[in-house]
């Protein structure tokens, strides 16, 4: 594990003494509504917020604290976060502990907005707990869009993320010997995969929601054995639900996967399908004796988080067998309700032409 974190010693550390997992998308949501009720100091990145009756009731607290003049802040993606409902919201309330984050001029109607970039970062924050995850403030996150989530205390952090601080020096402020984690975003997110894989882990697992790997990437990986990926099957990729524009995306990124697997023999390739559920467990889990290293964030570790949107990654260093053991049952969970995935399964019947066109093309925005 020493060797580990010397690998990473450009990165300032962080060590927590417990991650506290959080199980389900409704106790992720009550453990937002109960902070949201108590905590003095509350800060949320978001890349949008939905329009359900949740969300609502999200929304209504955090009104209230405003009111109460408890400290708040709400950062989201323009584009895609002021909606009509949640503009009309902030100003019947007279809000001011909403901000928008404006990382693209281009605007048009609909997803097309989001091409060019987005601020795609998630982080709540209540007093001195931080949750990591890379679930939105919306109600599908709430009920049937599976995320991973992880409670965590460290006031360094906490001050660091406040202040945007980024100093090389390690700071202990806990009694923890084996949780150690450091932030990064997007311009350090090869480094980071790079120097994973050079440890020789015996076994390395990456999930991401919209699979579309770089060529860097896909370079990185071909020479190693003991890779797996778990990406959506089309009917749990939320694109499914949006007529014929979401059917088109659904085939370029099932496509991906396709080319994927070709290009990477070596590698396993899973498709997750649980009914009743989409998947948005976005990480990376390296395994070797008895330490992990995973990383959690907001990164699908596509073209999309390498080159355009705002990320914000945590990658998580341990030798606690506790939690060693809660990264280990992510991964069990993932196989159980993921089916392995072969060259020769991918169907795409007369539609593989046109995918492939369209995959080439749109690369790039995915």
């Amino acid at each position: 594990m020493d060797n580990c974190l010397q690998r990473f010693s450009k990165f300032k550390k962080y060590y927590f003494n417990e991650l506290i997992e959080i199980k389900s998308p409704a106790d992720f949501f009550n453990k937002i509504r109960c902070s949201l009720k108590t905590v003095q100091h509350a800060t949320i990145f978001t890349m949008y917020t939905g329009d359900c009756n949740l969300t609502k009731k999200i929304l209504k607290l955090i009104s209230e604290r405003e009111k109460t003049n408890k400290k708040t802040r709400i950062v989201l993606d323009k584009n895609r976060g002021q909606t009509k409902n949640l503009v009309n919201f902030i100003k019947e309330n007279n809000l001011n502990c909403f901000k928008f984050v404006n990382l693209s001029t281009f605007i048009n109607i609909l997803r097309i907005r989001e091409i060019l970039a987005v601020f795609h970062s998630k982080l709540y924050i209540f007093d001195d707990e931080i949750i990591l995850t890379g679930a939105n403030l919306d109600g599908s996150y709430f009920t049937n869009r599976l995320d991973r989530y992880f409670i965590i205390k460290n006031k360094v952090l906490i001050n660091d993320l406040y202040r945007k601080q980024y100093s090389k020096n390690t700071n202990k402020d806990t009694n923890s010997d084996y949780n150690v984690l450091f932030k990064y975003g997007r311009k350090n997110e090869k480094y980071v995969i790079s120097e994973i894989l050079q440890q020789n882990f015996d076994s390395i697992y990456i999930s991401s929601a919209y699979f579309n790997l770089p060529t860097d990437y896909l370079n990185l990986f071909k020479s190693y054995k003991n890779i797996h990926f778990f990406v959506n099957a089309p009917d749990s990729n939320i694109f499914t639900n949006f007529s014929i524009f979401g059917f088109l995306i659904t085939s370029i990124y099932t496509y991906s996967s396709y080319y994927a697997t070709k290009y990477l023999p070596k590698a396993l390739l899973y498709e997750f399908n649980l009914k009743g559920y989409t998947m948005h467990k976005k990480g990376l889990w390296a395994f070797k004796d008895n330490f992990c290293v995973s990383i959690i964030g907001s990164s699908n570790f596509n073209r999309r988080s390498t080159e355009r949107d705002e990320e914000l990654n945590f990658c998580v260093i341990t030798q606690d067998s506790k939690t060693v053991r809660i990264f280990k049952e992510e991964i069990l969970f993932l196989m159980k309700h993921s089916k392995l995935k072969t060259v020769n399964e991918f169907k795409f019947g007369k539609f593989k032409f046109i995918a492939a066109i369209l995959f080439f093309i749109f690369n790039k925005f995915l």
